[in-house]
């Protein structure tokens, strides 16, 4: 087993490893239940408003936040941008791995209702950061918890419909030939 420090003296890897799987899996679900490619993936170069990817299909757009959470680990505060919160595609995505094997679980998803923002699902607490035993708050930020998700413990087939929609509406049209 690995020292409690490890994983968040590297973090930022295991974020990067597990979108790296989840994309994959996506466009997978895409071609086997739509029989077309109709994902694009967009990756931010720079992150500061809190965008890590921003993947649409057909009109569906969403801007979204990835966060990676052991299974087994204690239920945290997530600081997420205020301004992210905003966003009207902005969405909260948890990608769940087992702590021992490291293999992807089900996922937990946070987003507004269509047409809301995701501030709408968010306590409006602020965040707060731990500096020399008191707790500051963080500007720009709120706190998110897995408990605030909308969609806990789903899949991939669930994920891609709480994204996009159902596969029919997904359906991009091919000209003939």
């Amino acid at each position: 087993m690995y020292p409690k420090t490890w994983l968040s003296e590297h973090l930022l890897c295991f974020d990067r490893y597990f979108t790296q799987l989840l994309l994959p899996e996506l466009m997978l679900k895409f071609l086997m239940t739509d029989h077309t490619p109709g994902l694009t993936v967009l990756k931010a170069e720079v992150d500061s408003e809190g965008c890590d990817l921003v993947l649409s299909c057909g009109p569906a757009l969403q801007c979204i936040q990835v966060k990676t959470l052991g299974r087994r680990a204690s239920p945290v505060n997530y600081a997420i941008k205020a301004s992210s919160a905003n966003l009207l595609e902005g969405c909260e995505l948890w990608l769940c791995y087992d702590n021992e094997s490291f293999k992807r679980t089900n996922d937990h998803f946070l987003a507004g209702a269509p047409g809301e923002p995701l501030g709408t699902h968010i306590p409006s607490s602020r965040a707060q950061m731990h500096k020399n035993v008191e707790w500051m708050a963080r500007d720009g930020c709120v706190h998110v918890k897995t408990r605030n998700a909308n969609h806990k413990n789903i899949g991939i087939a669930q994920l891609a419909s709480v994204l996009f929609g159902p596969p029919s509406s997904r359906r991009i049209a091919c000209p003939k030939t």
